[in-house]
């Protein structure tokens, strides 16, 4: 049992000289560790700027129409509505739809890569019944096809596929394209991140190094 209690013991003692010899060690490189924060954030920064290939986005907005009594009161419930309309969003960004508008559409492209790529985006509104619709690819022609074509086919296909259950109606059209720019401030956060991890990293390996082998040179 005492001897138990003394093993207890220096492993506690090492666990404490452990973290202070690290802690003394990140105190002792903090300028170096700064250093390489700075030169990530940098990176990340040049990056944003020259690197990565701005998109071009286009949006439109539909309206999921449900049955509505003489005073225009909806005949289902809040749930239901709630269904319709994330199913209509769901069914605007389909394979079924999609395959549809890519080819009427007439530009060159792989459907199969097009409807497992992330070009489109709904964003859903339950309360007002609109489903936000965006478009964004890497070539502004073809965002400003895929986006009329998406609105003027795509409302009509999913009507269809729900039945009588709700109708679809383009409520405003597709805007104008627009270039949407990298975030600067975000690629340089990731960068700031990433290189104090690194650094923080460094640092902690080199004081388990230098622990082990001033440990087995005490020996």
């Amino acid at each position: 049992m005492h001897e138990d209690d003394i093993k207890l013991k220096n492993i506690d003692t090492n666990i404490d000289f452990n973290l202070r010899n690290l802690m003394i060690n990140m105190l002792q490189k903090k300028i170096w560790i700064i250093g390489i924060s700075i030169i990530g954030l940098v990176i990340g920064i040049v990056y944003a700027k020259f690197q990565k290939i701005p998109t071009y986005q286009s949006d439109f907005s539909v309206y999921i129409a449900t049955e509505r009594d003489d005073s225009g009161n909806n005949l289902s419930s809040d749930d239901d509505v709630t269904i319709k309309v994330n199913t209509a969003a769901e069914l605007l960004k389909s394979g079924e739809v999609l395959e549809k508008v890519v080819k009427q559409s007439g530009m060159k492209l792989d459907a199969d890569q097009f409807v497992h790529g992330t070009y489109i985006k709904t964003i859903v509104k339950s309360q007002t019944q609109i489903v936000d619709v965006v478009v964004n690819t890497e070539n502004e022609e073809m965002t400003q096809l895929i986006a009329e074509t998406l609105a003027k086919i795509g409302p009509k296909i999913v009507s269809n596929l729900m039945s009588s259950n709700a109708e679809v109606k383009v409520v405003t059209s597709p805007s104008r394209v627009r270039e949407v720019r990298v975030s600067t401030r975000s690629y340089a956060l990731k960068g700031l991140i990433l290189g104090f991890g690194i650094s923080l990293l460094i640092v902690i390996i080199a004081s388990i190094i230098r622990y082990k082998s001033v440990k087995d040179s005490c020996k």
